[in-house]
């Protein structure tokens, strides 16, 4: 993926100010399998935990399902921020828009 580097993720999750709890981001793809797994290990290597909604397996999945369980999950407060990867970013940057409150930022 041009572009993607692990400085992009970092600048792209932000950061918590060190008083309050564990980070805690909703991570879910379609396609990128092994990229998702790549991510998490980041992540959790930096002392954030990560909630994984999806997919876990590797046949074609709706992304629309998987972007808006990421949405609910930070708009529930079940995680901090909300981390969607995809070959494309297109349609999982556009499913969560319908949540007024969940604005999609780019790595």
């Amino acid at each position: 993926m041009p572009g993607l580097t692990w400085d992009g993720i970092l600048s792209a999750v932000g950061t918590k100010p060190a008083e309050e709890s564990i980070m805690k981001i909703a991570v879910a793809r379609i396609m990128a399998a092994g990229l998702k797994e790549a991510v998490k290990g980041f992540l959790s290597r930096r002392g954030i935990e990560v909630l994984d909604l999806g997919a876990y397996t590797p046949q074609a999945s709706d992304y629309p399902d998987y972007a808006i369980a990421v949405a609910e999950a930070v708009l529930e407060g079940k995680a901090d921020r909300g981390m969607l990867l995809c070959t494309t970013a297109n349609g999982m940057a556009m499913a969560p828009i319908v949540f007024p409150a969940y604005a999609p930022r780019s790595a």
